[in-house]
């Protein structure tokens, strides 16, 4: 499993871009699950790229939001 916080990490606010790279590493709902538990992660700018990627990653999987 790749660890999406380290990839994730950074001060700047605007720099999406890492969610891009991680949005395509996840394949699978075990993967999923563990990006969205980062959205409660205490670091806002890893949370925002966090989110980013799992609004991408929804809008081609809708069924990795089903509980």
């Amino acid at each position: 499993m790749p660890d999406f916080a380290h990839l994730l990490l950074g001060k700047d606010l605007r720099a999406l871009k890492k969610s891009n790279e991680v949005a395509e590493l996840v394949k699978d709902q075990q993967s999923f699950d563990l990006l969205f538990g980062l959205l409660l992660h205490h670091e806002r700018p890893l949370v925002m790229r966090a989110a980013d990627a799992v609004e991408k990653i929804t809008l081609a999987h809708p069924e990795f939001l089903e509980p």
